[in-house]
């Protein structure tokens, strides 16, 4: 599959500086990852013209899963995780007003991965409201990753290969405060389709219909970023993720008079999202001084923004 791809670009913070000479003892400081977020961007389409009308769609979510908050503010979807978020699906229903009628759009499944703490996912899904009376509908059948490509750590400053992975080292006792920025890109790419048997042209035409609207390529790339704290005698890195899915639907025709159905058509959608987290153990020697989400407070401001990024292969 053809990469959209360059690079995901990082900056995080490093030690500029050695040790203060205040004392350690008085400054003592522990901490926790934020908890995981994973958020869903939704676009709802009018059936007839595919009319963008998000902004005047009411949009609902279920999780499959306890263990994580569920929200929704306008036609984002958040899911916060007790700390980290594991793998689960989230049901997706959007309704709108058109015509006067309240009238909705088929359900959307979207599967979220597993996220540790700290860590950030985005998705995107697109739903179409239909008419009450209309003859074809569509209908979610299953989703399936295609693809997935692993992005590789390069800070700007000094980085150590160890196990085949670049990772940037805290050889202090201070704790830092690391800000990482990087491209997010996540949205709908494109989509393909096919008949079932000999449909009528009005069948074909409203899975041709149905495709458009539910593979309208719509990505998003929006500048983001991941702010944690690395433990004093660590070493540490950053990942990115960046995973293709296909989303299967079935159109179907119901017969108004028997409401029996009848599959005239598929269709598939590729979706991307993206996934970044940190990752931190001990420095090589320092076993015995590693403390996970501990170390000494950095009152003195040693620490400077040092740049890097995470490289993608084409």
């Amino acid at each position: 599959m053809k990469k959209i791809f360059s690079s995901l670009v990082l900056a995080f913070a490093v030690l500029a500086g050695l040790f203060s000479s205040c004392n350690p003892e008085e400054i003592e400081t522990t901490f926790e990852a934020n908890p995981a977020t994973a958020t869903i961007t939704v676009t709802v389409l009018e059936g007839e013209t595919l009319v963008d009308i998000t902004s005047s769609s009411t949009i609902n979510a279920a999780s499959n899963l306890l263990g994580a908050d569920l929200k929704v503010n306008g036609n984002k979807i958040i899911l916060t995780g007790n700390k980290a978020i594991v793998a689960q699906k989230i049901t997706v229903n959007a309704s709108a007003t058109v015509e006067g009628a309240v009238k909705s759009a088929p359900a959307a499944e979207v599967s979220i991965t597993p996220v540790l703490a700290g860590g950030i996912s985005t998705y995107a899904v697109t739903m179409i409201i239909l008419p009450a009376d209309h003859d074809y509908s569509y209908k979610f059948i299953k989703s399936e990753v295609v693809d997935e490509e692993l992005g590789q750590f390069t800070p700007k400053g000094t980085g150590h290969d160890h196990e085949g992975q670049i990772w940037a080292y805290n050889e202090s006792e201070f704790v830092l405060d690391a800000v990482v920025k990087y491209d997010d890109i996540h949205g709908i790419e494109g989509s393909t389709y096919s008949f079932v048997g000999i449909p009528t042209l009005e069948a074909q035409d409203a899975v041709k219909a149905f495709a458009a609207g539910l593979g309208k390529e719509n990505l998003y790339n929006v500048p983001s970023y991941i702010e944690f704290k690395v433990s004093a005698f660590s070493m540490y890195t950053v990942y990115g993720l960046h995973i293709w899915e296909d989303d299967y639907y079935d159109v179907i025709r119901k017969n108004a008079e028997t409401s029996v159905e009848t599959k005239v058509g598929e269709i598939i959608v590729t979706r991307v999202s993206t996934n970044a987290w940190k990752a931190e153990k001990a420095l090589p020697g320092h076993e015995g001084h590693y403390h996970p989400g501990h170390g000494h407070q950095d009152v003195h401001g040693y620490s400077s923004n040092a740049g890097g990024g995470i490289f993608f292969a084409n």
